[in-house]
């Protein structure tokens, strides 16, 4: 028997949104990791059985119990394709100065709860080898949880580096991360494993973002030199829980070309529709992804793509 709750519907532009009651009969009291103090203000999020997305917030409150307010989400939310389902109804204690907890929900059937010991990790980032120092940049860094499904919502964490490089993971869930850090929402490091074990702290990390690239003006021809006008390609970000998140597709103009603004300086790659090979070119380093007028890079084609209509295949050729 599953939690007791109640969904109310609204017509909205868009479609229909639903907002949850929260689960009723659920019963929890949480503490923290000495299993005396309340844990007070710790954040949880509450997943349905066969579920995808959370359903409720909860916060404990002074008396240590868990309070739960419902979420809005979309009527399709959850439904698709994603993440592994959420086997039974559970409840994920959100990562703060201690770690996280999940547990198995059983209607009427109190919960006593206590918060991991902690787990922490840190490590810093640089720019293209440099620090951050005395640069108008905001770096976010993201650990997502591995092999955990729908719950690495919850589970995984977001800190951002100060300006001496620095950045910290307080309270983590014991397990495997992929940490990847990101300049301004638009450049990306390479990801990094970070494994974090109970009541320990991981060995510090180190994440590049490489300096931005100018845009480049690709163009797209065929076997004989011809322009292919509405191709669409994609470019390879680099792998990582942020890739997903900023993802880069596009589709040629009919003169057979794309300008691609937004990329780290250095040797990137690039998959069109019909052909799985990724096919790589280079980006020149440009201040912000920006260049003034008379920047010998500007309106400069990064190279050109000739699609062999045989194999379906592509190649590159540099082009001066």
């Amino acid at each position: 028997m599953a939690p007791r709750s109640r969904q109310q519907a609204f017509l909205v532009m868009g479609g229909l949104s639903l907002l949850d009651s929260g689960p009723g009969g659920v019963a929890a009291t949480v503490f923290l990791p000495d299993g005396v103090t309340t844990a007070f203000a710790a954040r949880s999020l509450f997943f349905p059985a066969d579920g995808r997305e959370p359903t409720a917030d909860g916060i404990v409150d002074a008396s240590c119990r868990l309070t739960w307010t419902g979420r809005w989400r979309n009527q399709a939310e959850g439904t698709e394709t994603g993440p592994e389902l959420v086997k039974g109804p559970t409840i994920a204690l959100m990562p703060g100065l201690a770690g996280p907890v999940v547990a198995g929900v059983e209607p009427d059937k109190p919960l006593r709860l206590v918060l991991s010991a902690p787990a922490g990790g840190s490590g810093r980032v640089t720019l293209g080898g440099r620090g951050i120092e005395g640069r108008n940049v905001r770096v976010p860094v993201v650990a997502a949880a591995e092999g955990r499904g729908a719950l690495a919502v919850a589970i995984g964490r977001e800190a951002t580096a100060d300006p001496d490089r620095r950045f910290r993971f307080p309270g983590q869930c014991p397990g495997r991360y992929a940490v990847q850090a990101s300049r301004d929402a638009i450049w990306l490091s390479k990801s990094v494993p970070l494994v974090f074990d109970p009541g320990k702290d991981a060995a510090p990390i180190d994440l590049d973002i490489r300096e931005p690239g100018v845009p480049v003006d690709l163009d797209l021809v065929d076997q004989s030199g011809r322009p292919i006008p509405g191709l669409s390609f994609s470019i390879r970000r680099p792998e990582g829980p942020l890739a997903s998140a900023l993802p880069m597709t596009y589709r040629t103009v009919d003169r057979g070309s794309a300008i691609v603004r937004g990329l780290e300086a250095g040797p990137q790659s690039l998959v069109a529709d019909g052909d799985p090979t990724p096919h790589t070119f280079a980006v020149p380093p440009g201040l912000a992804g920006c260049l003034a007028p008379g920047h010998p890079g500007r309106g400069r084609s990064a190279g050109a793509l000739t699609r062999n209509l045989g194999t379906n295949g592509l190649c590159v050729m540099d082009r001066e």
